[in-house]
C-alpha cells in the first residue's frame, strides 16, 4: 500500500515521458529525439529573431549560448514571439502525440522566421501591410497554445479515452496555421517552403542517426528537392501544392510513429503486471477512480461495437500484410490495456478506501442484460417521455460548463427536468446511468 499512497502524493510531478522529465525521463525513440532537437532549434531561431534580448526573460535555459544582442526586436511580431514561447512550454510537457505537437511548433517557428526575414529584407515599415495577416497569425498561435496546454493539463486516462478527439484538435490547429500562412505574400510563402525543405533534408539525413520507418509511413515525394526548383515556381498555386505535399507526408509519418509510440507504452504497461505501474501510466487521482472506471468501460464497449461493425461490413480495400498486422496488434493491445486498467482500478479502489458506486463498476452492456424485457412484458413509454430532457431545437451554443472530467461540455448536454413533486428540478444527462438502463431496455 505504501507505493500506492506515494503515487497519489507524487501525481503532480513532471512525467518521465515529457521532455522536462529528465534525468528520470524514459528512453524515447531516436526519431522523437531528433524531432525535438530540430524543433527546439527552430523555436530558438524564431523567438530570438523577433524578441531579441527580451527572449531571455523566463526562458534563460532555452537561449544558452545564443548572442541575443545581435537581434533587434520587431514590434509587429513580439506578441507572436511570446505566444510561440508559450507553445513551446506546452510541447516540452507533452507525453502523447509528441511528434505531431513538435511538428506543429516547428511550423509555427518556420512561418515566423519567414515573416521576419521578409521584413528585414524590405527595410521599410511594413506594419500596415502585415496588420491583418499578423492578427490572424496571433489568433492561430493562441488557439494552438490553448490546445496544447489543454492536453498537458489532462491526465493520461482522459487523454487516452479522448485520443481521437485530441488528434482531430491537433489537425484543426494545423489547418488554422495553414490558413494563416495563406494570407501572407507569395514571397513569405516561398521562404516558408525553403525552410520546410531544409527541415525535411535534416530529417532525411537523420543528422548521423538511423530512422527506420514504421508501418503506415509514406516517403515525401513529388516535391522540389533543389533550391533552383523553388526558384522556378511561377505562381501561388505551385507553392501551395509543394507546401501541402510536405505537410501531408509529414503528418502521415508523424501520425504513424505517434501511434506506434502509444502502442509501445500500452504494451510496456501490460508487461509489468504491476498495479502501481499501471496507476502511474493512467495518472488517476484517488477521487477520479469512479469516473475513470466509467470512462474506460465506455471506451471498451465502443471498441467492441466498432469491432463488430467492421466485421459485419463488406471487406475493406486490400492492404499490405504489414498494415493489417499493425492494425490488428494495435486493437488487441488497446482492448487488453483497457480491460486490465479497469480491473486494477476496481481492485485498488477498495485498497484506497474509495467508495465506487454500482454504476461505475457495471458496464452498460451488463445493465442492459439485467434490465432487458421479454416480448410479452410491457414497457411504460410515458415514463421515458416524462424523464427525457427536451431535444435541443438548435445547435449548441458556445457557452460551456465543466464536465466530470474537467473538460468543457456543451451547455445543452444537461437539462433541468421537472421532478413532478414541486417546482424544483434535478440535473439529468443523457450520459447518466438511468439513461443507459432505459436505452438498453
Amino acid at each position: 500500500m505504501g507505493p500506492f499512497v506515494t503515487w497519489f502524493s507524487d501525481k503532480t510531478l513532471p512525467s518521465a515521458r515529457s521532455w522536462r522529465g529528465s534525468p528520470q525521463r524514459v528512453k524515447v525513440p531516436v526519431e522523437h529525439e531528433q524531432s525535438y532537437r530540430n524543433a527546439r532549434k527552430r523555436i530558438v531561431e524564431a523567438v530570438s529573431s523577433v524578441l531579441g534580448p527580451a527572449a531571455n526573460f523566463a526562458h534563460e535555459a532555452l537561449f544558452v549560448g545564443v548572442d541575443l544582442l545581435r537581434f533587434a526586436p520587431v514590434p509587429a511580431l513580439d506578441v507572436a514571439g511570446q505566444v510561440l514561447l508559450n507553445i513551446w512550454d506546452a510541447v516540452e510537457m507533452i507525453e502523447n502525440n509528441r511528434l505531431a505537437c513538435l511538428r506543429l511548433a516547428e511550423r509555427c517557428a518556420e512561418l515566423l522566421i519567414a515573416i521576419r526575414e521578409e521584413i528585414g529584407l524590405a527595410n521599410v515599415d511594413v506594419a500596415d501591410e502585415l496588420k491583418d495577416p499578423v492578427a490572424r497569425l496571433h489568433t492561430a498561435f493562441e488557439e494552438i497554445s490553448e490546445c496544447l496546454h489543454r492536453q498537458v493539463r489532462r491526465p493520461f486516462w482522459i487523454r487516452y479515452v479522448k485520443r481521437e478527439e485530441i488528434q482531430r484538435n491537433i489537425g484543426y490547429c494545423d489547418t488554422l496555421l495553414h490558413d494563416a500562412r495563406d494570407l501572407f505574400s507569395i514571397r513569405i510563402q516561398i521562404r516558408t517552403l525553403r525552410l520546410a525543405q531544409a527541415t525535411e533534408a535534416r530529417y532525411q539525413q537523420g543528422e548521423g542517426t538511423s530512422t527506420a520507418p514504421v508501418s503506415g509511413e509514406h516517403p515525401v515525394t513529388n516535391v522540389p528537392t533543389l533550391s533552383r526548383d523553388i526558384d522556378e515556381l511561377q505562381n501561388l498555386k505551385e507553392v501551395h501544392r509543394a507546401l501541402d505535399s510536405y505537410r501531408n507526408s509529414q503528418n502521415s509519418i508523424d501520425s504513424a510513429r505517434d501511434r506506434a509510440d502509444l502502442r509501445q507504452l500500452l504494451h510496456g504497461a501490460l508487461q509489468t503486471e504491476d498495479d502501481v505501474t499501471m496507476m502511474k501510466v493512467l495518472q488517476v487521482g484517488c477521487d477520479e477512480m469512479p469516473q475513470a472506471i466509467r470512462a474506460l468501460q465506455r471506451a471498451l464497449e465502443q471498441e467492441t461495437r466498432n469491432r463488430h461493425l467492421s466485421t459485419s461490413k463488406r471487406s475493406p480495400p486490400p492492404q499490405s500484410p504489414g498494415q493489417v498486422d499493425a492494425q490488428g496488434d494495435t486493437h488487441a493491445v488497446e482492448r487488453e490495456f483497457i480491460r486490465t486498467s479497469i480491473k486494477v482500478l476496481k481492485r485498488l479502489s477498495s485498497v484506497a478506501g474509495v467508495s465506487v458506486p454500482t454504476w461505475a463498476t457495471t458496464s452498460s452492456v451488463e445493465i442492459g442484460m439485467q434490465t432487458s424485457l421479454t416480448p410479452m412484458q410491457s414497457f411504460d413509454t410515458s415514463r421515458v417521455r416524462s424523464l427525457a430532457p427536451p431535444v435541443p431545437e438548435s445547435s449548441p451554443t458556445t457557452s460551456t460548463q465543466s464536465g466530470s472530467d474537467g473538460d468543457d461540455q456543451p451547455s445543452w448536454s444537461t437539462r433541468q427536468v421537472g421532478s413532478g413533486v414541486g417546482s424544483k428540478g434535478f440535473e439529468m444527462s443523457l450520459e447518466d446511468p438511468v439513461w443507459q438502463v432505459l436505452l438498453a431496455a
